[in-house]
């Protein structure tokens, strides 16, 4: 019964992912950004945040937490997605900078079987701008990836676009990127462009 109810919030919630028809980029390269990762040991999850201000001051944020609930494949941004949003209240509630404008999640957005993983999932609840960027990819993808930084390939779920393979320096592995919520994946694919430096992972995310 509670995962039936579960699967229903998620598949609720994947119907209410907005997309701008309109670009942002300038607006979210112009506000603060911050960047989320969260990592278990058994039931206990350790949380980083980096907060990108656009004075170019970076301020880092730790904090350990229980899980949401325990793992049940494919509602996995339930498990993560508690955890995370208390996360980002303290951030708020410790700093006097502006509210941030645009999330980063490691993990998965649209690019995910039911379309909604914890870069949705957060997106949704808290009515704002999210990216998923995830070293895996949770869907096949056809075609041959260009060597070169910037190189993408489309991941299709059925016959809908719901991500991209997306090379972020010359000749490493690639990250894959999707929609949380509130942002077009092209805007998402150059947020983290931007934000790479010589590493695969964005300098906000590592």
């Amino acid at each position: 019964m509670f995962i039936q109810k579960l699967q229903r919030l998620q598949a609720k919630w994947a119907k209410q992912i907005q997309i701008p028809k309109e670009s942002q980029l300038t607006y979210f390269l112009e506000n603060p950004i911050l960047a989320l990762d969260i990592q278990y040991e058994d039931e206990k999850a350790y949380l980083g945040g980096s907060l990108a201000l656009p004075n170019g001051t970076q301020i880092d944020f730790t904090a350990e937490s229980q899980t949401g609930i325990s793992y049940i494949p494919g509602l996995f941004c339930f498990r993560e997605g508690s955890p995370l949003q208390a996360f980002i209240k303290k951030i708020q509630d410790s700093t006097t900078c502006s509210k941030p404008k645009l999330l980063i999640i490691d993990g998965h957005g649209q690019a995910h079987p039911e379309k909604l993983g914890v870069a949705t999932w957060l997106g949704i609840r808290l009515n704002t701008p999210t990216i998923g960027c995830a070293k895996k990819s949770l869907w096949w993808y056809k075609g041959d990836l260009g060597e070169e930084r910037g190189s993408t390939l489309p991941v299709f779920n059925q016959d809908e676009k719901v991500g991209e393979v997306l090379r972020t320096q010359d000749g490493i592995n690639p990250l894959f990127v999707s929609i949380g919520n509130l942002i077009s994946l092209e805007d998402a694919r150059k947020v983290i462009l931007n934000l790479s430096g010589n590493y695969r992972l964005p300098d906000l995310l590592r």
